[in-house]
């Protein structure tokens, strides 16, 4: 909910907020293969 509002008042922060998101994935997913190609680490 908090998500709608900030695209209504600021888009740009919006914006952000969803980038910040798919970056923090992209690393915990990377992370997570990471982990998984080489136990052992």
């Amino acid at each position: 909910m908090s998500t709608i509002i900030a695209n209504i008042y600021d888009p740009l922060l919006g914006i952000t907020y969803a980038f910040g998101n798919i970056l923090t994935l992209t690393f915990l997913s990377w992370l997570y293969k990471e982990t998984w190609s080489d136990p052992r680490k």
